[in-house]
C-alpha cells in the first residue's frame, strides 16, 4: 500500500546516518492529485537541525520536479521541462554525481521507460559539499507547509548513482538489493498506515502522521533473481553453487 499526503499537514520523519560527498539517488513512485502545497510538495528530503541537505520535490504548478544538493556557496539544482500527469502514477529519480557537482532528473510511467528530463534550469554545485544529514522525509518538510499532494509508492535513497538500466529495474517492479550504500528503503506496502518501514537494513523506519494507505502502483513489486550463480571445483570434482538463499526461499514460495 502507498501513502496518501492530503497537501495540508501529513508528514513522516526517519533517522539516517550523515552523507559524505558523494553520488546520490532518491526515487520514488508517485501520484500526484495536484503540485502540493504551495506548488512544492515534498516527495523526498534528507535535513539537519532544519536545513535542507538533499531535497526531491515538485516545482511549479504545471507539475515539473525539482531537485537540490546543498553545497557552501551554490547548491547543485535542477528543474525538469517535462511534468507529470495529475491522478497518474510515475517513477521520478534524481541523482547528484559529484564529479561534476550536478543534478539529473529522470521520469518513467506505467507505460513510458525511464528517461532523463530536459532542463529549464540545470545549476552546477560551488563550494563545499554541506554534509551532515540526520533526518529522511516523505511527502511534507518538518514546517509542514510544502506537503505533497497525492500516493507516494515504494521509494529509496541510495548513495550512488544509478544507472538508467537500474532505474528501469525499479520501474519493472524489481525492488533495489539492499547494499552498503542503501540509506533507505520504504516499500510502503503494509496495510497499516502508520507503518512506515525500512528495508534498507539501516533501521530507519518512518514515523508516519496523519497519511492513509491507498493503492499501490499497478506493478507485481518483487525481490530480484539474480542469484549471482557461480561454479567452482571442490575437493570432490562436483561444483558448489552460492546462493542468495533469501531469493531462493521467496521463489520456491512463489
Amino acid at each position: 500500500m502507498s501513502r496518501l499526503f492530503d497537501g495540508v499537514d501529513d508528514q513522516t520523519l526517519g533517522t539516517i546516518s550523515t552523507v559524505s560527498d558523494s553520488d546520490w539517488t532518491m526515487a520514488s513512485w508517485v501520484y500526484p492529485a495536484t503540485a502540493g502545497e504551495s506548488n512544492q510538495g515534498w516527495i523526498m528530503a534528507a535535513l539537519q537541525s532544519g536545513g535542507v541537505r538533499q531535497m526531491f520535490r515538485m516545482a511549479a504548478a504545471g507539475r515539473t520536479i525539482f531537485a537540490s544538493q546543498e553545497y557552501a556557496t551554490t547548491d547543485a539544482a535542477s528543474t525538469s521541462v517535462e511534468t507529470l500527469s495529475a491522478s497518474a502514477w510515475s517513477l521520478v529519480v534524481a541523482t547528484h554525481r559529484a564529479s561534476d557537482n550536478t543534478m539529473r532528473l529522470h521520469i518513467g510511467t506505467l507505460s513510458a521507460a525511464v528517461a532523463e528530463c530536459t532542463y529549464s534550469t540545470q545549476t552546477a554545485g560551488v563550494g563545499a559539499f554541506t554534509t551532515g544529514g540526520g533526518q529522511i522525509r516523505l511527502g511534507c518538510r518538518n514546517a509542514t507547509d510544502r506537503t505533497f499532494d497525492g500516493r507516494i509508492g515504494p521509494s529509496c535513497f541510495d548513495i550512488r548513482e544509478w544507472t538508467v538500466p537500474e532505474m528501469e529495474r525499479f520501474r519493472s517492479g524489481l525492488f533495489p538489493i539492499p547494499t552498503s550504500t542503501m540509506r533507505a528503503f520504504y516499500p510502503l506496502m503494509s496495510p497499516d498506515a502508520a507503518q512506515g518501514e525500512d528495508l534498507s537494513g539501516n533501521a530507519t523506519d518512518l514515523t508516519v502522521t496523519g497519511c492513509t494507505a491507498a493503492e499501490n502502483p499497478p506493478v507485481a513489486f518483487r525481490w530480484g533473481d539474480d542469484f549471482g550463480l557461480t561454479f567452482t571445483a571442490t575437493a570432490g570434482g562436483a561444483s558448489a553453487v552460492p546462493v542468495m538463499m533469501a531469493n531462493y526461499r521467496r521463489r520456491r514460495v512463489a
